[in-house]
């Protein structure tokens, strides 16, 4: 019987080597940082520098430099048409965004391998993400491998449909925003009728023999119905579009309006099966358990009511 030969040495130490070489071009690079940078929309981060992290690099040919001096220099004002000029460069650089520049076409000399595949945009003024998609595209190699993007702490009202176009998505962080947020109507129709129960205490007498603990009593009391009012009113259905992101592995949506509805875990769990964390902690089996037999018992019928009707 004949043996089996192994391959020739240098042959497999040739595959080894190109299999290693693809692993850390795809390495993933630090997060992408657009944070406390005041930002109100999303779009901004094309004309920001990051605090941290390496953006896309536009490469660009020395036929294209010569091009955007020349557009430069009409554009500024500047004398000459052979592009030679320091401003009209400096003003071709900055009409073109990040580059290089060299013979044939230009290489980042510092950058490492690899891809950015994370980013940060919390702590800013973001109340939608209207230009999400147009944006990464300008910043990121490859947006759709986004695996990594924190939100946080920004003035977002809704679970923007936009996210869902990212299937590699592991990690996404809402914590901190105004999801779920009630109508200014209904939440004046609750402050409304707290202030009511109050008047009603305060005009069922004032003399001697009246209790003030229990017109107290009566005033929180009616407070608290207001609160449980407001909660049962918030709607969780835009949690659905996040079942559509089968890798999510990491939620935060604490802080938020939507937190408060007493279905709030169960709910996001039952959506999301993948979750090994809900806001910063541990889902358990139980966890799991608990939000599957709410699911059979409760998910399609609060669902039903919760819709609008036509």
């Amino acid at each position: 019987m004949a043996s089996r030969q192994r391959p020739a040495a240098p042959l497999y130490r040739n595959v080894q080597s190109r299999i290693a070489a693809g692993t850390r071009s795809r390495a993933a690079l630090p997060p992408l940082d657009y944070s406390f940078k005041e930002l109100t929309d999303v779009l901004s981060i094309v004309h920001e520098e990051p605090r941290s992290g390496y953006r896309r690099i536009v490469e660009i040919d020395d036929e294209e430099m010569e091009a955007a001096a020349r557009q430069a220099a009409v554009l500024g004002g500047v004398a000459g048409d052979d592009g030679d000029d320091v401003e009209a460069g400096a003003s071709a650089k900055a009409l073109s965004g990040p580059q290089t520049k060299g013979r044939g076409k230009g290489k980042a000399p510092s950058r490492p391998p690899g891809i950015t595949t994370a980013i940060r945009l919390c702590n800013n003024y973001l109340s939608s993400l209207d230009g999400l998609e147009e944006a990464l595209a300008e910043v990121l190699d490859e947006p759709a491998e986004l695996k990594w993007i924190d939100l946080s702490f920004n003035a977002l009202v809704d679970i923007d449909e936009v996210l869902t176009f990212f299937p590699h998505l592991t990690t996404l962080y809402l914590h901190g925003n105004n999801i779920g947020a009630l109508p200014d109507a209904d939440n004046d129709d609750d402050v409304a009728a707290v202030a009511l129960a109050n008047d009603n205490t305060l005009l069922g007498g004032g003399g001697p023999g009246d209790n003030d603990d229990d017109d107290a009593a009566a005033a929180a009391a009616a407070a608290a119905t207001a609160r449980r009012r407001r909660r049962k009113r918030v709607s969780l259905d835009m949690v659905d579009k996040l079942g559509l992101l089968p890798n999510l592995k990491a939620l935060t949506l604490h802080g938020n309006p939507i937190e408060s509805h007493p279905h709030y875990k169960n709910y996001v769990l039952s959506v999301c099966p993948s979750l090994r964390h809900l806001d910063f902690t541990g889902v358990t089996r139980a966890d799991r358990a608990a939000a599957q037999a709410w699911a059979s018992m409760h998910r399609a019928r609060y669902r039903a009511r919760s819709r609008p009707s036509p």
